[in-house]
């Protein structure tokens, strides 16, 4: 496994120096393997072992209570199926297949249409969802860079997902305070306005803010100067 592992890593790299990175003017006098970060260096043993119990536990909760709604939802569509709508006529049911269901999945969580009805809802809510993703895919980079085999978070590729990652980290923040505004000053009647909904739109910024602190903290320790492609960690590092 860990062959296949090796030959999928050094595939990876070879694709991604030849065909993306080839034409970008990077320059460095630091050999591509100094062109990196140490991974949870200063963190305590104690501290790494909490926080992996927090994340088990909080993954198994997550998919307890989706597994749950999702019980939920197909015991409403049998109960759907057993009474039909007065006035529906039995020759009209349509039954999409899995695939049609799929891309309609696909197609709602890639471009939003209902919620750009709503032009300031939409914006804010697209900005909050590929910010989180973007922040997501640069979670388990990190993951696997650590936590398995594969070393790959370095050099030209470690530059490109910081700034990525960086702006990504922008756009959810951007959202959120859209949201926070729109909640505090806004005069929307289909706002939710109840404790924990305020209270979640709050602990994800302050998480996303000392996201950024940290990242910052951590860059003006040495000011690096292949960190500038953090655009946001290093500008808080020099302030």
């Amino acid at each position: 496994m860990l062959t296949v592992l090796q030959k999928f890593q050094l595939g990876l790299e070879g694709w991604f120096q030849n065909r993306c990175l080839a034409t970008l003017p990077i320059q460095s006098d630091s050999p591509a393997e100094q062109i990196t970060r140490e991974i949870m260096g200063n963190v305590p043993k104690w501290l790494a072992i909490s926080f992996y119990v927090t994340v088990t536990i909080a993954c198994l909760s997550t998919l307890f209570w989706f597994l749950r709604r999702l019980k939920q939802h197909r015991l409403g569509q049998s109960i759907a199926k057993q009474k039909p709508q007065q006035g529906e006529q039995s020759g009209s049911n349509f039954s999409p297949t899995f695939m049609q269901r799929f891309w309609s999945v696909v197609g709602y969580l890639t471009f939003h249409r209902q919620l750009l009805r709503d032009r300031y809802a939409g914006v804010a809510h697209i900005l909050l969802f590929y910010g989180f993703v973007i922040l997501f895919i640069g979670t388990c980079l990190v993951f696997l860079e650590h936590d398995t085999p594969l070393h790959f978070f370095y050099g030209q590729f470690y530059l490109i997902a910081s700034l990525v990652i960086d702006l990504g980290g922008v756009a959810f923040t951007i959202g959120l305070l859209m949201f926070l505004y729109r909640r505090m000053f806004g005069k929307s009647t289909r706002i939710l306005r109840r404790v924990y909904v305020a209270s979640m739109i709050w602990l994800l910024l302050i998480i996303s803010v000392t996201g950024f602190l940290l990242e910052g903290a951590r860059i003006a320790i040495e000011r690096p100067e292949f960190e500038k492609w953090s655009v946001v960690g290093y500008g808080i590092a020099v302030a």
